[in-house]
């Protein structure tokens, strides 16, 4: 893994490469972005985090944390949210319960790395209850 702090100059070729990827588009204004080389897995990840370096102190903190964890296979933004770090604005600035829970989920040894999704959604209930059961449930 590589984490770049840089000028947004610097960063916006890679920024908009994973927004291409993404949304099919460019990326435009970023604080921060994470992007994965082809032939990435959850096994070998090969992955750039870029993040603006003019940004404050906590920013850079939090873009870090989320950026990092997304990478792992926490996919997305939960915007609108304010109980994870996985919110582009007004989330968590470090990892919370809630966050860790899914992270708890998404390394169970049940799963696989490419496993059909029918597979996944099959055993998830059982995960989840287990880790809800293990470290008390967490409402999101």
């Amino acid at each position: 893994m590589i984490v770049r702090i840089a000028d947004r100059r610097a960063l916006q070729a890679d920024a908009n490469r994973m927004a291409q990827r993404t949304y099919g588009r460019d990326a435009g204004r970023f604080a921060c972005f994470g992007v994965q080389a082809e032939g990435s897995t959850l096994i070998e990840p090969k992955v750039t985090i870029g993040i603006a370096d003019d940004l404050f102190a906590e920013h850079i903190h939090s873009c870090i944390v989320q950026e990092m964890t997304q990478t792992l296979g926490l996919y997305g933004d939960l915007d609108g949210r304010t109980d994870t770090n996985f919110a582009s604005r007004g989330g968590a600035p470090k990892l919370t319960q809630y966050d860790r829970q899914l992270l708890v989920m998404l390394f169970d040894d049940r799963l696989s790395d490419l496993m059909p999704r029918a597979d996944v959604l099959a055993i998830l209930p059982e995960i989840v209850a287990d880790v809800e059961a293990q470290q008390g449930a967490v409402t999101p």
